[in-house]
């Protein structure tokens, strides 16, 4: 039996040379012609369009899912850099392969072998791995899709929170300390401050803006501009490490 398969890209002969040379059916599984963006081949038997069928699939979900994530990131995301994008992607790729979706994809490339496998067998017509793609693995596309909505939207809170730091730090750095040193503590929901001697310091903050007590009292330090800062055991981590950023090199934990 002879199959016709193409790819638009012309990297669907490199990707098949690979998994065939490494086969175990030698010339009952062969690239008879290559006349893109078609390509020739042969299988001897039922047993060889089965494997045939599974390292098409393989292409479908690994190399094709990959193209699609790529003009995704591309449309929504052009703006950022090349390297931004990258991140962004094998963010996502990490997410798919080694998160919660792993046996779900894993599944899925079975299914799509086993379809591959009925097309191959009863379908006299060249098969497009594009065209596949798209018209029959849109579950795989929808799957692709929320992930990257997920670890875009992580990305995006993640920059403008690194701005925010880079904005306040700014601040910081273009005014003199108004007091020595400042310790933090948090008491129940409250964070507390008080300087050398403990006396506690207390901050009015003139806004009009409803703050969290997170927010009152990053606005606050950042009012203060303390010269240097101790953080107790009792502040949240988050906290701590933006205290870090906004005002390096004055932060000590205790």
């Amino acid at each position: 039996m002879e199959y016709l398969i193409g790819m638009q890209q012309k990297t669907l002969e490199p990707l098949l040379r690979k998994y065939l040379n490494s086969a175990v059916f030698a010339e009952t599984l062969c690239i008879r012609e290559v006349c893109l963006p078609y390509i020739r081949i042969y299988a001897a038997g039922h047993v060889q369009t089965v494997y045939l069928a599974e390292i098409l699939a393989e292409i479908v979900v690994e190399y094709l899912q990959m193209q699609y994530l790529k003009n995704c990131i591309r449309k929504e995301h052009g703006r950022l850099s090349y390297w931004k994008q990258r991140c962004i992607r094998m963010d996502i790729v990490r997410e798919i392969w080694t998160g919660k979706e792993k046996g779900c994809i894993e599944r899925q490339k079975e299914e799509i072998a086993q379809e591959l496998t009925r097309w191959l067998l009863s379908e006299k017509t060249p098969l497009m791995l594009d065209g596949f793609w798209t018209f029959r693995c849109k579950t795989i596309a929808q799957k692709v899709d929320a992930v990257m909505h997920k670890v875009t939207g992580n990305y995006t809170l993640l920059q403008e929170q690194e701005d925010l730091v880079r904005r306040l730090q700014s601040v910081v750095q273009s005014q003199k300390p108004s007091v020595g040193g400042v310790y933090i503590e948090r008491q129940e929901a409250q964070y507390i401050l008080y300087d050398a001697v403990g006396r506690q310091i207390r901050m009015e903050l003139q806004t009009e803006m409803t703050c969290t007590e997170e927010e009152r009292l990053i606005l606050g330090l950042v009012y203060l501009s303390p010269a240097i800062l101790y953080v107790k055991e009792t502040v949240d981590p988050l906290i701590v490490r933006l205290l870090y950023g906004i005002f390096p090199g004055r932060v000590y934990e205790i």
